[in-house]
């Protein structure tokens, strides 16, 4: 509180010197004093009042952009998003070139996810710091959470007039080619960078990687040449030019081969998995020979890198490929150990709980991913079905009694699971509108859990929600539901 008042009496020192005649009149003291009266209750943290106050300058002062700026601050505090951005926004309107307004209503805007008109927001600041780089980035990084590629392609140009060329700006150039599809342009833009320091392996390497990814296998080969002609140990592309084909079992003999290159720690992850990963996602058309030189070299990455959460997340994806999955479940908890910020390692790692009939593991790593993914619908729809499993009557009165559970309390547990589940759905539903497929299995599995319940009411509307969104297709599933429902009605 100390700091606080010292604070404050520094601020308001100017209100209590003598008056200068002439320079204010006695209107627009008062005026002042209002305003230092509003921030003071703003500093002390008594937002109401400070309010109130804001709103009273405000009457008096209807074009003060500075008491509307201070108004939005206020509302933000009070959790007010609609008079925030009212006031915020009137602010950026009286005064444009205002650039601390603009940057606060562009935050406000996007942390809304409202990347469109942040975008408007952010462009309009770079035309008031047109060589700003920090400013000409936050506009790319906006236009492309917007999708207006064309618009963050331009300003990376315009970013690269002012800076030069950059490692960063030719990698952000190059993803917005590769993402719109303009491959030849991605090259072209790879290429630029490579003759900015020709004899950069990194960038070479870049560049001979994607050769091969748009099937210029040619063009890649004499990239790899070319690196090695620079530096001629270089990992990666002594990795990249294994033969493949020497032998009658090409996949069996090239994964055999590389087996040392994976145990290399000078050898970077990335290109390690690079290589290994289309084997991954084809590991059931393996034969066996083929499938256990992958699984050797899958394990050799994980001693080899140990603390890195990649090495155990592709595990588990051949695993989970190969239908073990158990040690799939095991190696996604391993990743998540590791990192927590990649949310398809949660996706399998709940798929796999689900697929385990681990309702309760399942519904205490769904809560868990809803920490750090709270608006990922699919986080509710496997926290719903955990909660919905457990409330089938599969214990006896018989077995109750031995175990010394009275009806009451085993009712009163099913009707809190069956209350946790309802909710989880209904929210998964508001989140999914744009997602028909998990919106469907969503009307799906709640139906079948207020069915498995006794709520035959509530089944017949999810299940009806689940005919809407299917529309004319036949789902054999969803036709035995409708059946059941129906002969429980009746």
């Amino acid at each position: 509180m100390l700091f606080r008042v010292i604070i404050i009496t520094v601020l308001l020192a100017p209100a209590f010197l003598p008056a200068q005649p002439g320079i204010y009149t006695e209107e627009e003291i008062q005026h002042q004093d209002l305003f230092l009266q509003a921030k003071t209750q703003f500093l002390l943290e008594k937002y109401e009042k400070a309010e109130e106050l804001y709103k009273q300058a405000l009457k008096k002062q209807p074009n003060n952009d500075a008491i509307s700026y201070e108004l939005s601050r206020v509302y933000a505090q009070l959790g007010d998003d609609d008079s925030l951005e009212k006031y915020i926004k009137k602010a950026v309107n009286l005064s444009p070139t205002n650039h601390w307004y603009s940057r606060a209503y562009m935050t406000f805007l996007e942390s809304k996810e409202r990347f469109k008109d942040a975008a408007e927001v952010s462009s309009r600041l770079v035309s008031l710091n047109p060589r700003d780089a920090a400013t000409l980035q936050k506009h790319v990084e906006l236009t492309v959470k917007a999708t207006e590629y064309k618009d963050a392609f331009a300003t990376l140009n315009k970013l690269e007039n002012v800076v030069g060329i950059t490692e960063d700006i030719s990698r952000q150039k190059f993803e917005l080619l590769r993402l719109t599809g303009k491959s030849n342009d991605a090259v072209k833009e790879l290429i630029k960078l490579v003759n900015s320091d020709p004899t950069n392996t990194r960038y070479l390497n870049n560049l001979a990687s994607y050769y091969n990814e748009i099937g210029k296998k040619k063009d890649a080969k004499i990239t790899y040449q070319q690196i090695l002609s620079i530096d001629p140990n270089d990992p990666a592309a002594n990795m990249a030019l294994s033969s493949k084909s020497s032998s009658d079992d090409a996949d069996t003999y090239f994964l055999q081969s590389i087996n040392s290159l994976v145990a290399k720690e000078d050898i970077t992850i990335d290109k390690k998995i690079q290589e290994l990963l289309p084997f991954v996602t084809k590991i059931q058309s393996l034969d066996e020979a083929a499938q256990q030189a992958l699984m050797s070299n899958l394990n050799t990455l994980q001693e080899t890198h140990p603390t890195d959460a990649k090495t155990f997340a592709i595990l588990g994806d051949a695993h989970m490929a190969l239908d073990n999955v158990e040690p799939a479940v095991e190696n996604y908890k391993k990743a998540i150990k590791l990192t927590k910020k990649v949310f398809p390692v949660w996706e399998q790692l709940m798929n796999g709980l689900d697929r385990m009939g681990e309702y309760e593991q399942l519904a205490t790593v769904a809560d868990d991913a809803l920490t750090y993914y709270p608006n990922q619908p699919l986080c509710f729809y496997y926290y719903g079905k955990a909660y919905g499993a457990r409330i089938e009557p599969k214990m006896s009165k018989e077995d109750r009694f031995l175990k010394g559970i009275s009806d009451a309390e085993y009712k009163s547990e099913r009707k809190e699971f069956y209350a946790e589940a309802m909710d989880s759905f209904e929210e998964g539903l508001l989140m999914s509108s744009r997602n028909e497929s998990l919106k469907y299995q969503l009307n799906i599995v709640a139906a079948q859990t207020a069915l498995n319940y006794g709520d035959v009411k509530k089944a017949n509307m999810f299940a009806d929600n689940a005919v809407e969104v299917v529309g004319d297709k036949k789902d054999p599933i969803l036709e035995k539901l409708l059946n059941q429902i129906q002969s429980r009605l009746n």
